[in-house]
């Protein structure tokens, strides 16, 4: 986990180093970093990074929330944000195949693309499945309809 953070802080701080303007130069406008971020964590993650920095970077969230990431499709707008970023920060794996399409589609010089899941590894940890949440068998009513028999017990509050 120290090795991905150090590579992401490095990134976000060569970005950042790269589209400065030196003492020397003048500039009627300073272009802003931009970098998008898939979904809310990443966003807030990288927020919270730049700290004081956040007004010398576009940072934009792609998904919204409360949308299902594994059906997912991306807008026109969506790729255009993503062919104008200097970087792109998403999850990775089989749900995110539209972004590395989006990424070959829209190849930009110079753009930094992380993929988190393969950054971490051996080091991603599979969903926990915890007592309760296996459905074990269906079962049904007296009147025929099916519901799922599920095993542990129930909390109650």
């Amino acid at each position: 986990m120290k090795k991905f953070a150090f590579i992401a802080f490095f990134a976000v701080a060569l970005l950042l180093i790269a589209c400065g303007t030196g003492a020397g130069e003048k500039s009627s406008a300073t272009k802003k970093v931009s970098v998008v971020a898939t979904i809310y964590p990443q966003y807030d993650w990288l927020k919270n990074i730049l700290g004081d920095r956040a007004g010398a970077v576009d940072l934009k969230l792609l998904i919204k929330n409360g949308t299902d990431l594994h059906s997912y499709k991306p807008s026109a707008q969506d790729i255009a944000s993503i062919a104008g970023a200097d970087m792109v920060v998403y999850v990775g794996g089989e749900s995110d195949d539209w972004i590395r399409k989006a990424l070959a589609a829209t190849p930009k010089e110079g753009r930094i693309a992380v993929n988190l899941m393969e950054a971490l590894g051996n080091r991603v940890k599979e969903e926990e499945i915890v007592e309760g949440m296996q459905v074990e068998e269906e079962t049904r009513d007296e009147r025929g309809r099916a519901s799922p028999r599920r095993r542990g017990r129930s909390r109650k509050r």
